[in-house]
């Protein structure tokens, strides 16, 4: 994907955090906001409506799997897990409506391309959604010149 992502960073580690921020704003990317516990990511995430929120799963306050259900329930961002966490919690993140899971291990190789990933997925829905440039639907249909519904002949 060309267009650059606006992104929420969440993780209690300060380092961690800034690594993120690093390697996403040197590819052009936004980082609107960071957070350090589940609540904060909650509220930024309902302020600053990111694109992208990246979501550590061991967080204080509210924990990560926590926060990724609200934040995906209320439709305030598309939501990457990083963790250095044990597969099955990174399972449970999926579970709980995260778009894609990066170990912290792998942060340097795979956060980028899963960020950019995701975004052009959210690329993709809207243009779907959108009526204006959506394709028609319907096996067998077409419009033809003033925009009637014709069925094709086969």
């Amino acid at each position: 994907m060309n267009g650059r992502g606006r992104v929420l960073v969440v993780d209690d580690d300060v380092g961690i955090r800034a690594l993120i921020g690093l390697v996403l704003e040197r590819a052009g990317h936004e980082i609107v906001g960071e957070a350090g516990d589940g609540a904060a990511a909650v509220r930024l995430a309902s302020t600053l409506r990111p694109d992208v929120v990246t979501m550590d799963i061991d967080l204080p306050v509210v924990d990560g799997l926590t926060a990724t259900r609200r934040i995906v329930r209320g439709r305030l961002g598309r939501v990457i897990v990083v963790t250095g966490s044990p597969v099955a919690e990174a399972e449970a993140a999926l579970a709980a409506g995260a778009d894609a899971q990066v170990r912290k291990a792998e942060l340097a190789s795979l956060l980028l391309p899963t960020v950019e990933a995701v975004l052009a997925s959210s690329a993709r829905r809207e243009r779907r959604s959108d009526p204006a440039i959506a394709p028609i639907r319907g096996r067998g249909t077409r419009r033809n010149a003033v925009g009637s519904r014709t069925r094709r002949r086969m």
